[in-house]
């Protein structure tokens, strides 16, 4: 079969700009392309780069600037051409007045398809740029060309505004990627507002999938900022344990050690008591530049239990030191899944503690000691009580020697990589075409 000819509008891609959703939404279009589509992203210049900087990053401009008349507006547009790193995909940049506009950037992308014989099978849109997919349905395609199926990439339905281009973008997509499948399922069972209610009009066209880790920042076998490869199993974790708990200060015991990992939001101060009395030694760890206040009570939790609690703020060496060393990862807070997977301890042999919500529940399963079978440690969102509940059962299951082994083993063997998240995205996108060829848009009659 031919290779899907995929066309994805972005507003920021990396490295032309910075944020984990640019460099989420790169991700994910060098996964598409391993996974055999022919993908080509369109964006916007942001501002910053200079001409040089375009010039390093392969971005050559075309002498032809594009002159654009569309139903959308008018506009003289610059050209520029590339692949995204790793020359998986190909990468247009367009500049100039009128460019800033959402609806002017899905025409111009779409004609630059038309001319240059590349008219998509499939469009995909992220929701801060959704014009594409309603712009697809309503274009006339070229001769012997059909209008392309439509997909529409929502990060976070809590924080979506809806604006006539979302409604209209909703309204053309033949598939809604969320980016995890509890968080769809709780949408659509127990969710408010109107972008819910369009959601329930057709759940059948709504799908989950996961993001995937940062796999050049998260990677134990060529980790920068460790002595060398990791082997994820309870030996290769013992010297970097060793060093942590050297520089930290603690006690050279054989209690576990726990990272806390993100906004502690979950954990109440009847929970925080309870991890600091359940055996462990708890690291509580804020990215630099975090909320004044907002980590208090782990600041509290330390001055109270100095030997068994720290609250420190961790650079990026830091932290890969300490997830490194960790045997679980705790996560005290209902992830609202953004850009990339917050599982990035598990490749490490980091057995997560979780809530079964969002990314959480998707990837790991709940440790059964009867079987001896899980990948983590889920507990109840919305109950603090469990959190340090489920914490004592990792503790349990650390102290019974080989089942541990086993356990940390499939965890590190977990694949949370965009190669995974790039073919489910890539069947989404079959799904969509489908579905096309079939049945009425999202939302129409």
């Amino acid at each position: 079969m031919p290779p899907v000819l995929a066309l994805c509008l972005a507003s920021r891609v990396a490295p032309l700009a910075r944020g984990e959703d640019a460099e989420a939404a790169t991700a994910l279009c060098r996964a598409l392309a391993r996974a055999g589509e022919r993908v080509t992203v369109v964006t916007r210049r942001p501002p910053g780069p200079s001409d040089e900087d375009l010039d390093r990053l392969g971005l050559a401009r075309r002498l032809d600037p594009l002159d654009l008349a569309s139903a959308h507006g008018s506009a003289r547009l610059t050209v520029r051409e590339g692949r995204l790193a790793g020359g998986a995909a190909a990468l247009v940049c367009l500049e100039g007045p009128g460019a800033e506009r959402d609806e002017l950037l899905a025409a111009a992308a779409l004609e630059l398809a038309a001319r240059r014989g590349t008219w998509p099978d499939l469009v995909r849109a992220w929701d801060d740029a959704p014009a594409l997919c309603a712009q697809a349905e309503e274009r006339l395609p070229p001769p012997g060309a059909a209008p392309p199926a439509a997909v529409l990439l929502l990060r976070d339905v809590s924080s979506a505004p809806m604006t006539p281009a979302l409604r209209d973008a909703l309204a053309a997509a033949h598939r809604i990627a969320l980016p995890s499948a509890s968080y769809a399922e709780h949408l659509l069972r127990s969710g408010e507002g109107e972008l819910v209610e369009l959601f329930r009009a057709a759940p059948d066209k709504v799908r989950g999938i996961p993001a995937g880790i940062d796999e050049a920042r998260w990677n134990p076998a060529r980790d920068p900022h460790l002595p060398g490869p990791l082997v994820p199993s309870r030996a290769g974790k013992a010297p970097l344990k060793r060093a942590l708990r050297r520089d930290l200060g603690l006690a050279s015991t054989g209690a576990p050690l726990v990272c806390v990992l993100g906004p502690a939001d979950l954990l109440d101060r009847d929970a925080g008591e309870a991890l600091a009395h359940a055996g462990v030694h708890l690291l509580f760890v804020h990215e630099p530049g975090a909320r004044p206040g907002s980590e208090q009570l782990a600041l509290d939790l330390a001055h109270d239990h100095p030997m068994r609690v720290r609250s420190l703020t961790a650079d990026r060496p830091l932290l890969h030191r300490i997830v490194a060393a960790s045997d679980l990862a705790l996560f005290c807070h209902r992830f609202a899944p953004r850009g990339f997977s917050p599982l990035f301890c598990m490749p490490y042999g980091t057995v997560p503690v979780a809530p079964r919500s969002g990314a959480f529940a998707d990837a790991v399963v709940d440790w059964d000691p009867t079987t001896e079978t899980g990948t983590g440690f889920l507990y109840a969102p919305h109950r603090p009580e469990e959190i340090p509940a489920a914490v004592r059962r990792a503790v349990r299951a650390a102290a019974s020697g080989e089942p541990w082994d086993h356990l940390v083993a499939r965890v590190a063997a977990v694949d949370v990589s965009w190669r995974t998240a790039g073919l489910r995205h890539a069947e989404l996108g079959r799904e969509a075409m489908r579905a096309r060829r079939e049945v009425a848009p999202f939302g129409n009659p």
